[in-house]
């Protein structure tokens, strides 16, 4: 949600190796969403009832602090 088609992401350090150097450049990715105009009823209710099986919700990332514990054991 909230995705636009032709949205572009920086994912630094995530690219190609630098010439000469350790480190990575950053990986550019530009999204292309396809959004069907006219569904059909059979499609659409397979939609619907894909939305309900994927209605749990997205675990939320961990913070900093989160990760520092969890690497040191505690």
């Amino acid at each position: 949600p909230g995705t636009q088609s032709g949205q572009v992401f920086n994912l630094r350090g995530r690219g190609l190796p630098r010439i000469n150097s350790s480190s990575t450049g950053n990986l550019h990715v530009r999204l292309q969403l396809w959004t069907p105009d006219n569904l059909s009823e059979e499609e659409r209710t397979l939609i619907g009832r894909l939305a309900e099986v994927q209605a749990v919700p997205a675990p939320r990332p961990k913070g900093l602090w989160s990760k520092i514990r969890e690497s040191l054991g505690a």
